[in-house]
């Protein structure tokens, strides 16, 4: 029977470990290479395919997470890729929560698709450190009066108004969530006065107050 050269047999195995953990540690390198060539190449969908395939060797590094939104956004929107942005942007605030451009892209995204209950959640993130930006309470409202959250909505919007009393948005959503959400067209009327009142050199304030005027007639 043939005698086994165990200290070969050990510097062999050694070897093709060694071999294979640098292979392993040199793959994932590799891969991000050739999906950055792809994307100045032009060829969006194989750099997210690579990139795809980093993102399982190295889930933390966000900033690749990013660039990924980023090749998935520049291509033809789709039901799965508008999925899957929601997917990373969600495993990109995990890692670093106060990344507020991150979020803010995160909540108007979920808005376009209708993701309502996520769109709040951002929103409410966002408010808490920002609570100045009318622009933030404006989604924050949009995003409650789709979960049906009148009264949630109204609040909103109102915030809105005193944050940024200039921006006719405001006004104009928290009139229509009086009049066709809570029946209550005197308060929209009252809210459309706020508007008229607060920006007077605007000619559409007054257009768009004389239009509910003509709706009402109607009714």
């Amino acid at each position: 029977m043939p005698t086994i050269n165990k200290r070969f047999l050990l510097k062999l195995v050694l070897v093709v470990l060694g071999v294979g953990g640098s292979l392993a540690a040199a793959l994932p390198d590799a891969l991000r290479r050739q999906a950055d060539r792809s994307a100045d190449n032009g060829k969006t969908d194989a750099a997210i395919h690579y990139l795809r395939q980093y993102l399982e060797f190295e889930p933390a590094d966000v900033e690749a997470h990013v660039r990924l939104v980023d090749l998935i956004k520049g291509r033809a929107a789709t039901g799965r890729g508008q999925n899957e942005l929601v997917f990373l942007y969600d495993k990109i605030l995990r890692l670093y929560p106060d990344r507020d451009d991150t979020r803010r892209a995160a909540l108007a995204h979920c808005l376009k698709v209708g993701r309502h209950s996520d769109a709040a959640a951002h929103a409410d993130a966002l408010v808490q450190r920002h609570p100045a930006d009318g622009g933030l309470w404006m989604q924050l409202g949009t995003a409650r009066l789709g979960l049906n959250q009148v009264a949630e909505a109204r609040a909103a919007f109102e915030t809105a108004i005193t944050t940024d009393p200039g921006a006719m948005a405001g006004y104009q959503r928290l009139a229509q969530v009086r009049w066709k959400n809570q029946n209550d067209p005197a308060g929209a009327r009252a809210v459309l006065d706020r508007m008229v009142a607060a920006v007077p050199q605007e000619p559409q304030a007054y257009l768009t107050r004389a239009r509910f005027e003509a709706f009402l007639a109607e009714d």
